[in-house]
Parts: C-alpha cells; structure tokens; sequence
C-alpha cells in the first residue's frame, strides 16, 4: 500500500506537535495560576480558568496529532521492512 504523506511530513507533524505542547502548556498554565503579564489588564478575560482549559484541550488536540504522526511513520518503516524481505 502506498503511503498517503511522506515520511518528512509526518516528522514535521510530530515535531509542530511537539513545539506546540510546549508553548501551549506554559500558556495554559499561565492562565490557571492567573499570571500578572495575561490577566493583570482590563482587557484580560475575567476567568483564567476558563481559558486554560480551552488551551490545554488545544494541547489534547496536538497530543493526537503527534501520536498520529508518530503512529503514521512507525507503519511506513514497518512496511518498508517487511517489503525488503
């Protein structure tokens, strides 16, 4: 069976997942711990709780991708060792 995506784009998918976990995490967190620099404005939400939990459900979201990603190329290198048998 033919691969739907290259192998580099599936990488570049786990690694955008990756980076995005990250940022998105230290962001989430902020906004639950309520930290001066996103909810000390006026214009800042009135709930940081509230914004954390759709951030960190962003993080569920990109943890899919990158399991999906990692699940992707790890059947193209199996199959690409069964077809060289």
């Amino acid at each position: 069976m033919k691969p739907l995506v290259s192998a580099f784009d599936a990488w570049t998918c786990i690694a955008i997942s990756l980076f995005a976990i990250v940022i998105l995490s230290v962001i989430g967190s902020m906004f639950a711990n309520g930290h001066h620099s996103l909810m000390g404005s006026d214009e800042g939400p009135e709930d940081g709780g509230k914004v954390a939990a759709a951030v960190l459900g962003a993080v569920g979201v990109y943890g899919v991708s990158g399991v999906y990603g990692y699940s992707y190329n790890y059947s193209t290198v199996q199959q690409a060792s069964e077809d060289m048998m």
